[in-house]
């Protein structure tokens, strides 16, 4: 079997690579393809299944992965593992919610624009290294959790206008006293304050002086 394992501009559901080992990089990007097993592919490095139907993806034993590209799919979890040599990851228009790279210290590339995050963590001790990070279009996204919140606010522009950095995302919520949710322990506000409706207090409770059911 070839370590390398191209399979593009052809229609195929699934792959099955359980019994080749020793591959490092596949290359199955724009073939329909609805299910891809990896987790046999110890020695994997490389993996380009962009442009399918995957609405999962285990890369979670692969800790010799270094690039990933799972961008166009329907991915609405990615386990991304520990990973010490992880630099790359284009994973941008899925419906991912959740992604934790806290352990992927090398990760350099990281393109997460057009998903369903709302909880994002990247603080992996190794921030400075980064050069393109991109969160753009994640609308239940307020917080990121980074290394340094001033660097992070400095050198990476690519994020929505509500979300914003933290070295601890738990302590995100309402910061407007005025709210019926203010939390006064919040360092992050996270979009998420509402307010008691005309005349009546957050309990529910008429406060106008006049009846408020007019009476």
């Amino acid at each position: 079997c070839q370590n390398n394992l191209p399979a593009n501009f052809n229609v195929i559901s699934s792959i099955d690579l359980s019994n080749n080992l020793l591959i490092e990089k596949v290359f199955c990007q724009g073939i329909q393809l609805s299910s891809l097993d990896v987790s046999n592919n110890l020695s994997l490095t490389d993996l380009n299944c962009a442009s399918n139907l995957l609405n999962s993806l285990n890369i979670s034993n692969n800790s010799a992965l270094k690039w990933l590209q799972c961008n166009a799919n329907s991915l609405d979890s990615l386990d991304l593992g520990v990973k010490p040599f992880f630099r790359y990851l284009k994973a941008d228009n899925n419906s991912l919610e959740s992604i934790d790279a806290s352990t992927c210290p090398n990760l350099k590339y990281f393109y997460l624009n057009n998903n369903n995050l709302n909880s994002l963590n990247f603080q992996n001790g190794n921030n400075t290294i980064v050069q393109q990070f991109k969160t753009y279009n994640n609308f239940n996204l307020s917080c990121i959790q980074v290394d340094d919140t001033v660097y992070s606010t400095s050198n990476w522009w690519n994020i929505d206008p509500w979300t914003a950095f933290s070295t601890n995302c738990s302590l995100a919520g309402c910061m407007d006293p005025l709210a019926c949710n203010y939390n006064p322990l919040a360092e992050i506000d996270d979009g998420t304050c509402y307010y008691p409706e005309n005349n009546y207090d957050c309990e529910g409770n008429c406060i106008s002086d006049i009846d408020c059911f007019g009476e």
